[in-house]
C-alpha cells in the first residue's frame, strides 16, 4: 500500500497476517491490537469484534486486484482473454500465499449462511467491474465471445 496507512488499515493488515499465521480461532483480539500497535479502544472504534474483520476479506482482495490491474499494464497484457487468466492465476497464488485454504473456505461458506458476510459477493467491488470492463473490452474487440 501506498502512502501513509491508517488506524483501520493497519488493523485489517495485522489481523489478516495473524490470520494466516495462526489460524482465525487461535487469533485473539489482543494479538491483532499488539500487532497493530493500537489500543483495544481504537480497534472498536473501527471493528465491533474479530468477526467483523471477516468482512474487510473483500477489501484485501480487491486491493490485489487493483494491483493486478496496474501489473497488467506495466507488462502489456492487452489481450483480453489472456488479461482473464492472468488475474485468475495470480490471484489464486496470492490466495494460497497469504489467506490459506482452510481460512479461504470457512469465509466463502460464512457468505452463503450469515447475511452480514455478504460483502464478497457485493457487484459493486473493484473486482467485478474490472472482469465487467474485461469482458465487454474483449466482446467489442471479438477477443471474447
Amino acid at each position: 500500500m501506498k502512502g501513509k496507512v491508517g488506524i483501520k488499515d493497519r488493523i485489517v493488515e495485522a489481523a489478516w497476517e495473524l490470520f494466516h499465521e495462526k489460524g482465525f480461532a487461535e487469533t485473539t483480539l489482543n494479538d491483532i491490537i499488539e500487532a497493530a500497535h493500537i489500543s483495544k479502544g481504537s480497534f472498536y472504534y473501527y471493528f465491533e469484534s474479530k468477526d467483523t474483520l471477516l468482512n474487510t476479506l473483500s477489501m484485501i482482495l480487491d486491493r490485489q486486484y487493483m494491483v493486478l490491474e496496474e501489473e497488467m499494464k506495466e507488462k502489456g497484457i492487452e489481450n483480453c482473454y489472456e488479461q482473464l487468466l492472468y488475474i485468475n492465476a495470480e490471484m489464486h497464488a496470492y490466495m494460497d500465499e497469504n489467506i490459506g485454504v482452510v481460512l479461504l473456505g470457512n469465509l466463502y461458506s460464512a457468505q452463503i449462511i450469515r447475511k452480514e458476510f455478504g460483502n464478497l459477493i457485493d457487484w459493486n467491488r473493484f473486482y467485478f467491474r474490472l472482469v465487467i470492463s474485461i469482458v465487454e473490452n474483449g466482446q467489442r474487440r471479438g477477443e471474447i465471445t
